[in-house]
This record gives C-alpha cells, structure tokens and sequence, in this order.
C-alpha cells in the first residue's frame, strides 16, 4: 500500500523540495481518484436526476484533479525557473554602478596645441559616483563640438577608452587645422554635465 510513497521518497526527498511537494499532490490525488466510483460499477437507481448528478459530480471531480495537477505544476515552474531567474537579474541590477553625470568630469592637459597634427592634447574623463568614487569598466565616447565655424577635423584616438580601477579613461586628440572646440563624453549614451574645451592655434 505504501511501497510506492517510500520509494518516491527515497527519491525525491532532501534536494528538491518543489518537486517533492509536486509528487505528494500527485500521490494524493491518484488516491483521491480511486475513492471516486465509476458510473460504470455504480448501482442502478430509478431516479433519472440522481444518475445524472452522480456522474457529473464525477466529471467535476476529475476536472479539480486535472485542475490541480496543472496548478501545482505551474507552481513548480514558477519556484524553480522563473523566481530563481528573476532573482538572479534583480541581483546583477543591483550591482550595476551608479554613476554621477553632475559630478563626473572632462579634464584637458595642455587645453593649448599647436595645429600641425604632431602636437596632442590629453583628454582624460572621470567616471566618479556622487561619493567621488571612481567607477570602473564603463565604455566612454568623446565627441568635438566646434565653438567656431571651422574647417579643422581633429582626429581623436583612444588610448583607454573603458574607465580603470580610479575611473579614469584616456584620449589623445590632434588636428592640422585650427580650430576651438567643446569635449564632451558620454556614457552609455549620457552625457556628462561638466565638460572642456581646447584650441588648436595656427602653426608658425
């Protein structure tokens, strides 16, 4: 009589709970089912009405078996794929640094070059939080903006442009023609507040 729930649970038990509470609905409801007597072994009655309720009281109790077999199995996809996956993505959310656009920053050294395409300026970005912590392995993009009208093209080459441990990353820019213009850097498509310019003057 029990031989198949102990083997069930030698089974089951210990390492997936879901499953185990899946198969004791089962369990319960194959017992449940074999207390329900077939219309076919039912004895026979002179009353019409009282055969016809008996056998769909019989169907109804089928239909909350069925009914609570696809319910518990719903239950068992929800605990062991899909709360587990949402809670995995809420977690990796949670650890995605917060950076700040008004704090973060453009720095230029020398902000002055000579337009002969030898000469660089270094344009360094910090990534800082709102602490002024800086923010590590965020790609940064740096766009010219002409403050004048100009012809100059500066060409733009990318040193380091993914932050490092401080939150730093590195671009070294030229130009052969002169020209002042607006840094800006942008992150993941945002731009930072606080920017800088620079000048390429005429070559002597």
């Amino acid at each position: 009589m029990y031989s198949y729930n102990s083997l069930l649970g030698r089974f089951l038990v210990g390492e997936n709970w879901g499953l185990t509470f899946f198969y004791f609905l089962v369990l319960m409801t194959v017992r449940n089912m074999n207390n329900i007597i077939p219309a076919s072994k039912q004895k026979p009655v002179n009353n019409q009405a009282t055969l016809s309720l008996t056998k769909n009281s019989g169907k109804k109790s089928k239909i909350i078996i069925i009914s609570t077999i696809i319910g518990a199995l719903f239950l068992i996809i929800l605990a062991n794929y899909l709360l587990p996956r949402f809670f995995i993505l809420l977690t990796r959310a949670s650890r995605i640094p917060h950076y700040s656009l008004s704090n973060s920053y453009v720095f230029a050294a020398p902000i002055l070059a000579q337009a002969d395409g030898q000469q660089k300026i270094q344009v360094t970005v910090f990534l800082l939080d709102e602490k002024g912590i800086g923010i590590k392995d965020q790609p940064v993009n740096l766009l010219l903006r002409p403050l004048e009208s100009t012809a100059a093209s500066p060409q733009i080459k990318a040193v380091r442009p993914t932050t490092d441990s401080l939150g730093q990353a590195i671009f070294e820019i030229t130009c052969r023609q002169p020209g002042k213009f607006q840094v800006v850097a942008t992150v993941n498509g945002r731009q930072l507040i606080r920017t800088t310019r620079i000048i390429f003057r005429p070559s002597p």
